[in-house]
């Protein structure tokens, strides 16, 4: 097996995040045997071997307590399984602490060596089930996508009327799939310092005289990249999938930084934190129609995102009906935050509540309401504890303010990338039951 196959083996699910719990089986059962070497009587052995795993699980729930409800740096609850990931790696670690005291050496030196073990094997089992990093390569962040250097890609900004994609017919050769590529996307207007955003190209889009297509602007969460849309939710596999069974169409997908850093967090308003709203609202669009064969009708454009890019989808999306026809929120917020009410206030409304407020999407629901020929939807994982009323929520809001809402429950998922994922691709096929793809 090659370096490179090695970094691109799934550690989410199948034979590796299974060996690795296997692995930690055993190094429980070695410390239990390491236990044999104790200089201390068993009837004071067994309850310090008992109170060290009651103590080992209440720490991990502490941590899981401490982090989701107490800190709670990215307004998102851990799930059920997450938690019992920590209170478990806690037993290990508290049954690897009680063999410091009372054993032998040898017994010590393997209670030592256990712990950076557990924790690993605790890390991985987290990770299992949120589904961060999908990869080696992910987990190390060596997942760098190349430049897509469309000013010198003659097929991507052919010249003259383009064909529409209802009477469009692939040509021989046609890729098979489609391209993904970086590029840099200047805050010409807004000033806001992004990132390189990423941007799918479907097959068609990849030919002469490709037809022109609809549009999806798509942002990843908080801390995050614009590169997680597809890293960690697969949009491509989705995409590659639906353009394969689509004549080669399928939306242009871009994935612009609305955050501006790893943990920056601009809420996708104009504030002292940057003039996000308006980089992802003008900038990003004005963008698109200068370099990319997009269609230009508001039908055919598309605003979604997942956990904080999903807040930002449905404030921008019903902010701006004119441009926006549908909208994709997966585990969105109910309103803008960064930190606690009174932070988000001053940091990024100059302490101003009735402008934090006004950015609220259910606010903006009721400004803009009536909609017309307006289509929303709203995923989120059936055990999102704190999302999933909110979601909910915002659907009943979007209902009353005369859109077309489709709700979508994602079955066993929380707030994780295994939602993003899911999330995506049941919402790719959703709005092209609006644009008609498949009927092309």
């Amino acid at each position: 097996m090659t370096h490179g196959t090695l970094l691109g083996v799934n550690i989410i699910s199948g034979w590796v995040p299974v060996g690795v719990m296997v692995f930690g089986l055993v190094v429980v059962v070695v410390l239990a045997f390491a236990s044999l070497g104790r200089r201390v009587p068993c009837r004071r052995w067994g309850p310090r071997i008992g109170l060290a795993a009651v103590f080992g699980a209440v720490g991990g729930w502490c941590v899981g307590w401490w982090v989701s409800d107490l800190w709670n740096p990215f307004d998102a609850a851990l799930s059920v399984g997450t938690r019992l990931w920590l209170m478990a790696t806690g037993v290990g670690i508290g049954l690897a602490v009680a063999n410091l005291w009372g054993t032998r050496w040898w017994a010590r030196v393997v209670a030592i060596v256990s712990i950076p073990t557990i924790v690993f094997v605790g890390a991985v089992g987290v990770n299992a089930d949120v589904g961060e990093y999908p990869t080696l390569s992910a987990a190390l962040n060596l997942t760098a996508i190349a430049p897509l250097n469309i000013r010198q890609s003659p097929d991507l900004t052919s010249s003259g009327a383009s064909p529409t994609w209802q009477h469009w017919k692939p040509p021989p050769g046609m890729p098979r799939t489609g391209t993904l590529g970086s590029v840099t996307i200047p805050g010409v207007v807004s000033h806001f310092t992004a990132r390189p955003a990423i941007v799918y190209l479907p097959p068609a889009a990849l030919v002469a005289s490709g037809p022109q297509l609809p549009v999806m602007i798509v942002m990843s969460g908080q801390p995050g990249t614009p590169s997680d849309i597809f890293v960690k939710g697969a949009f491509r596999h989705a995409l590659d999938g639906f353009a394969a069974v689509h004549n080669g169409m399928a939306p242009i997908v871009v994935v612009p930084d609305q955050l501006g850093t790893q943990t920056a967090n601009p809420m996708c308003v104009d504030s002292p934190l940057g003039n996000s709203a308006s980089y992802i609202t003008v900038d990003v669009v004005d963008w698109i129609q200068a370099h990319l064969n997009v269609d230009p009708d508001r039908t055919a454009w598309t605003i979604g995102g997942f956990s904080q890019g999903g807040t930002c989808a449905i404030q921008l999306g019903a902010a701006d009906p004119g441009r926006f026809g549908s909208i994709l929120d997966i585990s969105g917020q109910e309103a803008p935050r960064n930190g606690t009410r009174a932070h988000t206030i001053g940091v990024g409304f100059g302490g101003d509540s009735a402008k934090y407020d006004a950015a609220a999407p259910l606010t903006i629901l009721a400004k803009n309401a009536p909609y017309v020929d307006e289509f929303a939807v709203f995923a989120v994982g059936e055990n999102d504890t704190r999302y999933r009323p909110v979601q909910e929520k915002l659907s009943r809001a979007a209902i009353a303010a005369g859109m077309t809402v489709d709700a979508v429950t994602i079955k066993g998922t929380a707030h994780d990338w295994y939602t993003a994922t899911e999330g995506l691709r049941q919402g790719l096929e959703l709005v092209d039951q609006r644009l008609g793809l498949a009927a092309g």
